[in-house]
């Protein structure tokens, strides 16, 4: 095998499967209804850097009477695409699933061309939480 076959079949090992996902999990003594947040970075941002926000959004949703997880995938190359969000919003519920999210009640947010992304994801008819929060992206005319 030649190295760019290598190459090539490193490179689609790491688009499927070599993802990160930050968890902003509740405390374990919390309680309220549960919800959980899969949240979509924008492009040239790590899923870390939502850290602080979705921190915030946890103790306010607390104050609101619920028990909040937040996840966010980091996408290759800090840009999310099509071709890899169904797979990582799926993981991102896998993992808040893991870690003791047993609601129903799940959201997806998202910021800049992770919107974009998203609104493409819901428009393909894949999936269907309950809402969706977009902030700093364009609005797209199918959505």
């Amino acid at each position: 095998m030649d190295i760019s076959r290598i190459m090539l079949a490193a490179m689609l090992g790491l688009l499927s499967a070599a993802e990160t996902v930050v968890l902003v999990a509740p405390d374990a003594a919390a309680t309220g209804t549960p919800l959980a947040v899969v949240w979509i970075q924008g492009a040239n941002y790590s899923a870390g850097q939502y850290t602080q926000i979705a921190q915030a959004f946890q103790l306010e949703a607390a104050e609101a009477g619920y028990k909040a997880w937040v996840g966010i995938p980091d996408f290759l190359f800090s840009t999310p695409n099509p071709k890899q969000i169904g797979g990582h919003i799926q993981s991102v519920m896998d993992k808040i699933s893991g870690n003791g999210f047993t609601g129903d009640n799940w959201f997806l947010a998202a910021h800049s061309l992770g919107g974009v992304m998203t609104q493409d994801f819901l428009n393909s008819g894949s999936s269907s939480p309950d809402a969706s929060l977009f902030k700093g992206h364009v609005l797209m005319s199918s959505a």
